[in-house]
């Protein structure tokens, strides 16, 4: 066979567009959310809706784009999960963290007085710049957050608690809320009490939870997205899907909420850019109420009587 005037095979890679949306996406995304509660921050306007605005305009494009562009194009397929996912945001996302912003600086003023200290006390010096702050705050959060989702993993006392995150078959923005209001509330008393008892600043507190909206997004989004060394930085989509493995080899790694430098430096960091998990969930699925987040709710209390022999 001659073989002189063969065309030669080319295989097709992504579209030039393609290729600039999967890699600029989340700078892009992050660096807007940020600059423009910046801006508010600056003029002092309208700081707490503009909040509100940013991180709920940035859940909505996100899940946009989980239509438009997919990972996965099976894990947009409802499996009978989008009752607990809802139930999760309104209760714990909106509720819950509504609550615990406004308790928050009444527990911080409650140590304050018990210690006896001055008005002006704080540890962070007034001349650091915001963004420095910014990023002390978040370091803080994320090293508490770190230890406490990991316990959840390592220590079968916590696990229970935990579990309600693990109980979803596949990845998409909305099942990030899927958390028990406890562990909500455990993380903010480890993380984010602290900031206030060392004189963070309201508008520290504000960009971090902006950044918690955009992190919360990246990680659980059901969109084909490359980061490369940002994977270094941030507890991407591309590491994330893996922590939700039903193999505990796989699953017990990457444990941070917008970073993942805790994960590399502890070497818990799981970096696999051309693959996904074969099966993601829980162990004795058949005994766990995996569609029925009120009945999740009452897990922790009943674990050994519904999960254990």
């Amino acid at each position: 066979m001659d073989n002189a005037n063969s065309a030669p095979i080319v295989i097709a890679g992504p579209a030039l567009g393609t290729l600039a949306f999967e890699w600029l996406y989340f700078p892009t995304l992050a660096l807007t959310a940020l600059g423009t509660m910046s801006w508010f921050l600056h003029t002092g306007q309208h700081v707490e809706t503009a909040s509100f605005v940013i991180s709920v305009s940035v859940l909505l494009i996100t899940m946009l784009f989980e239509r438009v562009h997919p990972l996965n194009p099976q894990w947009n397929q409802s499996r009978g999960d989008l009752g607990p996912d809802f139930s999760s945001l309104i209760l714990v996302g909106v509720f819950v963290e509504g609550a615990l912003k406004k308790a928050g600086p009444l527990i911080a003023l409650y140590a304050f007085l018990a210690l006896d200290l001055p008005q002006n006390y704080r540890l962070i010096p007034d001349s650091m710049p915001l963004w420095a702050e910014t990023l002390l705050v978040l370091l803080i959060i994320e090293f508490a957050k770190y230890w406490f989702h990991r316990m959840g993993h390592e220590n079968l006392r916590w696990w229970p608690l935990h579990s309600v995150h693990h109980s979803v078959k596949r990845m998409h923005l909305l099942n990030g809320f899927r958390i028990h209001p406890l562990y909500h509330l455990c993380t903010f008393a480890l993380g984010v009490v602290p900031c206030y008892l060392i004189g963070a600043s309201q508008e520290a507190l504000i960009l971090n939870s902006v950044l918690l909206a955009i992190g919360g997004s990246i990680q659980h989004c059901n969109i084909k997205l490359r980061y490369g060394w940002l994977n270094y930085v941030f507890n991407t989509n591309e590491l994330h899907r893996w922590h939700h493995s039903k193999r505990l080899d796989e699953a017990n790694h990457n444990y941070g909420a917008v970073l993942i430098v805790w994960d590399v430096m502890f070497g818990t960091h799981y970096y696999r850019p051309d693959g996904s998990p074969q099966e993601l969930g829980i162990h004795h699925e058949e005994r766990y109420p995996m569609n029925n987040y009120w009945k999740q709710l009452l897990i922790p209390f009943r674990w050994k009587a519904k999960m254990m022999d």
